[in-house]
C-alpha cells in the first residue's frame, strides 16, 4: 500500500526552512537530531540491548590527499544513515512526524523541529522502518522533501517478513555550505558525538553506539572509546544559581592529544553549548596530574538542570535565558551560570590552581628579569595580570602580553585621574601621585622599549660597517635607509623610523624633511632643480611665535657615502655638492610648496653633515681647502660665514668610524643602565691623535664653537 501524504508545515515547509537558522558552526546539529530520535525510539521499545548503528558515507568524487605529515585527508560527508532497533514509525510516531511542531516528545523536550534541519543541511530525507504492527512486523518507507505540495513522497506501508525491528534514516546528498562545514575526520567526529551525549554515555543503560566511516579502515565503538577515556567515577554536585537549582557532573577524561577541558551547559540530557574552561580559568594546566602517574586527565564538567531543559531554544543550539543581568535573578543569563559553573569547578580545583599561579608568576618574572629587562617596573604590578599572562603559548606571547599591559595602566590612571579634575585640592594631589606612579611605571616600559631599540639599530650600522664574505662594503643607501628610508619625507615616515639621532640629537625636532628626493619634489621646496641631497632637513625658527612663519632658521643637509669608497671627492667634494643645493635655496631658485620663495636671511644657518671614511686623497684635499682636523683625527670641519652675502655655511665631515662611536658613547649610559652590555669597537681608520694629512704633527681645533644650533 502506498500514498502520498499530505503534510502542511504551516503556511509553507519551504518559507518555514528559510525561517529556520543553522549556523556552520552548529552544522552537525542534524545528525545530533537523527541519532537522538534513535535513542528515543529505543528508550520507547524497552530494550535492554539497544544498538545504534552510524554510517558516514564520504563524497567519492573527491581523491584522498596526503597532508605534510603524510596522512591521508579527509573527504566531504555526502550521506549520514543511522540504524537502530527502537521501535519504529508505527502509526502513532508516523502521524506525529507528520505533524508541524508535535508536542508529542515535549516531556523529552522535544521542539518538533529537528526533522527540519535535515532538509536545512541535505536534499533529502529516506526513511525505511520495520515496526512492531497489530498483525505482525510492518514496513514503512517514505521520502522527506522540501516541497510544500507534496513534502512525503514514496510513502508506502505494509507487512514484513523482517523479525526484527529496525529503522534507517538516510541524510541524502548533503548542500552547500554545511557540506564543508562537515569536513571532519572520523576520530574528530567520534569525540564531538560522545562529548554532545555524554550524559547519556554515563547511563548504564546505553545503547551500543557503532561509527563506521568511509574514511575509517576499522568501525569505532564509541561506548568502549568513552569507557577507556573516563579516567574517574562520575562526582555530581548541587549548584545554586539565584532561585535555581543545578547540578555540576565533573568527569575526569584520560587527556589524549586532541581536546581540551571543557565545561557544557546541557537541555535533557544533551551538550547545547560548551565553553573552553582554560579560558576562564587560566591557571588550570592543560592535563591534570594522575596521581598514579599515568598521562594526565582533563576535565569535562556538564551543567543541568530544569531551568535549561525549560529554556534551550527550538533549535537546541542555545538558550532563551535573558541577555542581561537582572537584580534579583528570577532568570540568570547563560553568562551568570557559566561564571557560577567555573568558580565551583575553582573551588573544587583551588590547591591544584594555587600551585599552578605561583608556577605561571615565577615564569613571568624570570622571562622579566632574564629576557626582558624592560618590563622592570611591572615586577610588583603582575598579581592583577596573572589570568592573563598565563595563557602565554611562548615567549614571543608574553611579550606582547606585557606590552598590552603596560598601555592598559597608562588608559587605566588616565581614566581614574580625569574624575578629580574638580575634586578639592588635597584629594586632587593625592589622586595626581597615584596617577603619576602608574604613569611613570608605564613610562618606564616605553623608554627601555625605546633604547633597546636604539641598541639593535647601533647593532646593525656596526654590522653594515664590516667587510662582506667578498671583499666589498655596503651601499651607502644600506646606511640611508636605516638612519631614514630613501625617497621619504618625515610626512610619510612615522617618527618610530626615524634614526637622525645616529647623526645628532636635535635632528629630530625639525619642520620637514626630504630624504633622496629632487629639491623640486620636496614639499617645502619647490624648484627646477633635479638635484638629490641624501637628506634635508628645514627646521622652522621661534618656539614661541604666532601666526605664520615665513622664514626658515637652519636648513641641515647630509650626504652618505659608501664605506671605504676610494673616488670620494674625485670630480666634485660632498661639502662642495650641498654647496650648490644651498646657492639655489639662497638666490630664491626655490619656491615653497605654495609658490612662494623660500626666504633666508642674514640669521638663517646652513648646516652639511657629510658622512663618509677618509682616504688619503681626501684628507688632503679637505686640508687643502681650509677644513680643521677635529680632535679625535675622526673628523674634519670648516665654517663659512659672511654677512654681506647673508651667509653662514657651517660643514663637518664624519667618518662611519666615528658616527659610530659617538652615537654608542652617547647612549652608553642607557645601555648600562638597562644591563645591556655594549663593546665599543676602535675607529678603524682613525689617524693617530694629533696626525696630518702627511703623518707629521698638527694641533687640532675644535669645533664646539661652532657646533650648529638646531
Amino acid at each position: 500500500m502506498s500514498d502520498e501524504k499530505q503534510v502542511h508545515f504551516g503556511a509553507s515547509l519551504v518559507g518555514r526552512l528559510a525561517r529556520t537558522d543553522l549556523s556552520l558552526s552548529h552544522a552537525l546539529q542534524p545528525l545530533f537530531e537523527a541519532i537522538s530520535n534513535s535513542i528515543h525510539a529505543i528508550e520507547d521499545s524497552k530494550r535492554q540491548s539497544g544498538r545504534l548503528t552510524i554510517r558516514i558515507v564520504r563524497d567519492d568524487s573527491q581523491q584522498r590527499l596526503k597532508d605534510d605529515s603524510g596522512h591521508l585527508s579527509c573527504r566531504p560527508i555526502r550521506d549520514i544513515h543511522i540504524e537502530d532497533n527502537g521501535d519504529g514509525f508505527t502509526q502513532d510516531n508516523f502521524t506525529s512526524f507528520c505533524t508541524a511542531d508535535s508536542l508529542q516528545k515535549r516531556a523529552r523536550g522535544g521542539k518538533g523541529i529537528g526533522r527540519l534541519l535535515w532538509l536545512k543541511a541535505f536534499s533529502r530525507v529516506e526513511i525505511d522502518s520495520v515496526f512492531a504492527g497489530a498483525d505482525g512486523n510492518e514496513r514503512r518507507s517514505f521520502w522527506f522533501v522540501a516541497d510544500d505540495e507534496s513534502p512525503i513522497q514514496k510513502h508506502s506501508v505494509g507487512p514484513s517478513p523482517s523479525p526484527e525491528l529496525k529503522t534507517v534514516i538516510r541524510l541524502t546528498d548533503s548542500l552547500l555550505p554545511y557540506k564543508e562545514a562537515c569536513r571532519h575526520k572520523p576520530e574528530t567526529l567520534a569525540d564531538r558525538i560522545i562529548r554532545h551525549f555524554l550524559l547519556y554515555f554515563l547511563r548504564p543503560n546505553c545503547p551500543s553506539v557503532i561509527l563506521v566511516d568511509d574514511d575509517s579502515d576499522v568501525p569505532i565503538d564509541l561506548n568502549r572509546k568513552h569507557s577507556e577515556e573516563k579516567a574517574s567515577e562520575v562526582q555530581t554536585d548541587p549548584l545554586r544559581v539565584g532561585s535555581h537549582e543545578l547540578q555540576v557532573i565533573t568527569i575526569h577524561a584520560k587527556a589524549s592529544e586532541q581536546g581540551s577541558h571543557e565545561l557544557q551547559l546541557c537541555a535533557d540530557g544533551f551538550e547545547v553549548n560548551a565553553v573552553n574552561l582554560q579560558k576562564r580559568l587560566p591557571h588550570l594546566p592543560d592535563k591534570i596530574p594522575d596521581a598514579h602517574g599515568g598521562r594526565g586527565t582533563r576535565l569535562a564538567v556538564c551543567v543541568t538542570g530544569d531551568l535549561l531543559d525549560k529554556k534551550v531554544n527550538e533549535h537546541r543550539t542555545g538558550f532563551n535565558l535573558p541577555k542581561d543581568p537582572q537584580d534579583d535573578l528570577y532568570e540568570p543569563t547563560e553568562e551568570q551560570i557559566i561564571n557560577e559553573a567555573c568558580a565551583h569547578v575553582e573551588k573544587k580545583l583551588e590547591p591544584l590552581l594555587s600551585q599552578e599561579r605561583e608556577k605561571s608568576r615565577q615564569r613571568i618574572r624570570s622571562f622579566i628579569t632574564e629576557r626582558r629587562p624592560i618590563y622592570r617596573p611591572l615586577l610588583d604590578k603582575l598579581d592583577p595580570h596573572l589570568s592573563d599572562l598565563s595563557q602565554s603559548q611562548d615567549d614571543n606571547d608574553l611579550d606582547l602580553r606585557l606590552n598590552t599591559i603596560t598601555r592598559k595602566i597608562e588608559i587605566s590612571a588616565e581614566a581614574e585621574f580625569s574624575g578629580y579634575r574638580d575634586a578639592a585640592r588635597q584629594e586632587a594631589v593625592t589622586a595626581f601621585k597615584k596617577y603619576w606612579d602608574q604613569v611613570d611605571c608605564a613610562a618606564q616600559v616605553r623608554l627601555s622599549q625605546y633604547v633597546v631599540r636604539r641598541r639593535a639599530v647601533l647593532h646593525a650600522l656596526r654590522k653594515l660597517l664590516e667587510q662582506r664574505v667578498d671583499g666589498k662594503y655596503p651601499i651607502e643607501a644600506d646606511i640611508h635607509d636605516l638612519v631614514f628610508p630613501m625617497g621619504k619625507t618625515s610626512d610619510d615616515v612615522s617618527p618610530e623610523r626615524w634614526n637622525l639621532w645616529v647623526i645628532d640629537e636635535r635632528l629630530a625636532f625639525h619642520d620637514h624633511l626630504a630624504s633622496d628626493k629632487p629639491l623640486k619634489s620636496i614639499e617645502p621646496a619647490n624648484s627646477d632643480s633635479a638635484d638629490e641631497p641624501d637628506l634635508i632637513v628645514f627646521n622652522r625658527p621661534g618656539a614661541f611665535a604666532e601666526g605664520p612663519r615665513p622664514t626658515y632658521e637652519s636648513i641641515v643637509m647630509i650626504e652618505f657615502k659608501r664605506p671605504m669608497r676610494q673616488d670620494v671627492g674625485r670630480d666634485e667634494l660632498p661639502h662642495e655638492q650641498a654647496q650648490r643645493y644651498m646657492r639655489d635655496i639662497r638666490a630664491g631658485r626655490v619656491e615653497d610648496n605654495r609658490g612662494r620663495p623660500i626666504t633666508v636671511t642674514e640669521t638663517t644657518r646652513f648646516y652639511g653633515y657629510l658622512v663618509c671614511d677618509f682616504t688619503p686623497q681626501l684628507r688632503e684635499k679637505l686640508s687643502d681647502q681650509g677644513f680643521k682636523l677635529s680632535p679625535d683625527g675622526n673628523g674634519y670641519f670648516h665654517h663659512i660665514e659672511n654677512a654681506r652675502e647673508k651667509r653662514f655655511e657651517y660643514f663637518e665631515y664624519i667618518s662611519l668610524a666615528k658616527l659610530l662611536d659617538d652615537a654608542e658613547k652617547r647612549n652608553q649610559a642607557l645601555f648600562h643602565r638597562l644591563g645591556i652590555v655594549f663593546q665599543q669597537v676602535a675607529a678603524w681608520n682613525a689617524p693617530p691623535p694629533n696626525a696630518g694629512v702627511d703623518g707629521t704633527s698638527q694641533k687640532p681645533e675644535t669645533p664646539a664653537a661652532l657646533a650648529p644650533h638646531l
